[in-house]
C-alpha cells in the first residue's frame, strides 16, 4: 500500500511538472491514469487484505464500514475539491497538490503500530499462480462462488445504470449539466448515510438478509418512468438516494463475509482474484447498457427508450438473488455480524 502511495506520488507530480514546462502529452497523460488504475487496484486489495490482521474477526463490519464512509466521503468531495482547486492554482498546481495527498496517506500507514506478519508464500511461486490458487478457492468455497456470482450480475446492472443515467438526464429530460450534478451530488449525500449505517444495519439484520436487501437495490430502478409522468426532479433525486444508499452497505457485507470465510494465508489471493472476477463484468454491462439504450431510443424515442434501458439495467442489478438464497449463502451467513460465523463447507 506505502509503494502504490509512493507511484501515484511520483507519477502525478511528474505530470504537474510537465505541465508547468508545457510539455505535457496526451500519451503521457494516458500512461499516468494506467500506472495510477494499477497502483489503485494494488492499494485497494492491500487494504482489504490488511484489515483482518488489524482487528478481530468480531469487529471486522466495523472497519470495513469505517473504510467506507471515508472511501464514500472522499468520493464525494473529491470532485468539487479538485475542481476548486483546479480553479484557485490552475491544473498543473492542483495536480501537484494531488500528489502531496499519497504522502499523507503513506505517512498514515507508517504510522499503523501493530506489526505485519509475513504471509504464508510457496518459494518462487509466479504470481499467476497466485492469481489461480485465489480463483481455485473461490470456485471450489460454494458460498463465495455464489456470493461471486451474485455480485458479477449486481455490477453488470450497475454499469448499464451508471452508463444510462447521464444520457437519461441530458436527452430525455432535457436538463442542463449543473441541474444533473446536484442531483447526482445529491445521489453522493446518500452513499455517505449508507456507510454510516452500513454497520448497524449489518449487526441488526446479519450478513445474509444485509447482502440479500442490498441485491433489491436495482428493483428501484423501476420507478424512474415516472419521471417522465410527473415531477422528474423529485422522482430522480428519490431513486438516486435510495439507490445511493445501499450500495456502501452492499460492500461491507460482501468484504466482510470474504474476509470471514478466507483462510488468513489465502485472504489476498482471494481478494484479488474476486475483485477481477466481480469487475469484469463492468466494462461488458456499460457496453450492453449502450447498445440497448440506443436499440430503444431509435424506437421509443430518447425519453421513453433511455427509461426502458435504465428499467433494464436495474432489472439485471437484482437478477443476482437467487444465489444469494442458496442455502449454503444462507447457512453459513444467518448470523449477524459481530458472531463467528459456522464454519464454511468447501464443495
Amino acid at each position: 500500500m506505502v509503494a502504490a502511495d509512493l507511484i501515484r506520488t511520483a507519477i502525478f507530480a511528474l505530470i504537474a511538472a510537465l505541465s508547468m514546462a508545457g510539455v505535457l502529452t496526451l500519451a503521457d497523460l494516458f500512461a499516468a491514469a494506467a500506472v495510477a488504475g494499477v497502483s489503485a487496484v494494488l492499494f485497494d486489495v492491500g487494504y482489504q487484505t490488511h484489515l483482518p490482521r488489524l482487528v478481530s474477526r468480531g469487529f471486522l463490519a466495523t472497519g470495513n464500514a469505517r473504510l467506507e464512509v471515508s472511501y464514500s466521503v472522499a468520493r464525494s468531495c473529491g470532485p468539487a475539491l479538485g475542481g476548486a482547486l483546479t480553479q484557485a492554482l490552475g491544473p498543473a498546481l492542483a495536480v501537484a497538490v494531488n500528489a502531496v495527498s499519497f504522502v499523507a496517506s503513506a505517512a498514515g500507514l507508517l504510522s499503523i503500530r501493530p506489526p505485519e506478519t509475513k504471509p504464508r508464500r510457496v518459494a518462487h511461486e509466479p504470481p499467476v499462480s497466485e492469481l489461480l490458487a485465489g480463483l481455485r478457492f473461490l470456485w471450489h468455497h460454494q458460498s463465495l462462488r455464489m456470493l461471486s456470482s451474485a455480485a458479477v450480475i449486481r455490477n453488470f446492472g450497475v454499469a448499464m445504470i451508471d452508463t444510462l443515467i447521464l444520457l437519461f438526464l441530458y436527452r430525455g429530460l432535457r436538463w442542463n449539466p449543473a441541474l444533473a450534478g446536484v442531483v447526482l451530488t445529491l445521489a453522493m449525500v446518500g452513499g455517505i448515510a449508507g456507510a454510516a449505517i452500513s454497520r448497524r444495519f449489518v449487526a441488526r439484520f446479519g450478513l445474509s438478509r444485509t447482502l440479500i436487501a442490498t441485491t433489491m437495490e436495482g428493483v428501484v430502478w423501476l420507478v424512474i418512468p415516472v419521471a417522465l409522468l410527473t415531477h422528474p426532479l423529485v422522482v430522480v433525486i428519490a431513486v438516486a438516494l435510495v439507490s445511493a444508499v445501499w450500495l456502501p452497505i452492499w460492500n461491507v457485507a460482501v468484504l466482510t463475509f470474504r474476509q470471514l470465510e478466507t483462510p488468513p494465508h489465502l485472504i489476498g489471493r482471494v481478494q484479488a482474484a474476486a475483485r477481477a472476477v466481480n469487475l469484469a463484468a463492468a466494462p461488458l454491462g456499460a457496453l450492453v447498457g449502450g447498445v440497448v439504450a440506443d436499440h430503444l431510443a431509435r424506437g421509443l424515442g430518447d425519453r421513453l427508450g433511455l427509461a426502458i434501458a435504465l428499467v433494464i439495467g436495474g432489472v439485471c442489478a437484482s437478477a443476482g438473488l437467487p444465489f444469494l438464497l442458496h442455502r449454503e449463502v444462507r447457512r453459513h451467513v444467518m448470523s449477524p455480524a459481530g458472531e463467528e460465523p459456522r464454519p464454511a463447507r468447501q464443495s
